[in-house]
């Protein structure tokens, strides 16, 4: 998260790096203000497929580093993320962050 120039407000970008880009298939993030709170993004799309994020969201990736900007959202002491990636049927375990 990085702050904008509206005061109380930050802008939201999730940097993912895999280690095996061939067999995923779609990545799942999740967003909150709390541990068991999923109340700022929680998005599945696509790999590789801009057109699957919400509007408002936008997607690039080099190599092996995929980012996925999702915009402006009120300013958190902390924020409570998870990505996980799916490949092929089975989804990977979560890797579990803390932004502050």
């Amino acid at each position: 998260m990085k702050t904008t120039a509206v005061v109380g407000t930050v802008h939201g970008v999730y940097y993912i790096e895999l280690t095996d880009t061939n067999s995923v298939s779609e990545i799942e993030i999740k967003l909150g203000t709390d541990w068991t709170t999923i109340d700022l993004v929680n998005v599945v799309f696509t790999y590789d497929s801009p057109g699957s994020l919400p509007q408002g969201y936008s997607y690039s990736r080099n190599g092996n580093i995929i980012a996925i900007d999702m915009g402006n959202f009120p300013a958190q002491a902390s924020y409570y993320g998870n990505v996980r990636t799916k490949n092929g049927a089975t989804w990977s375990n979560n890797y579990t962050f803390v932004s502050n």
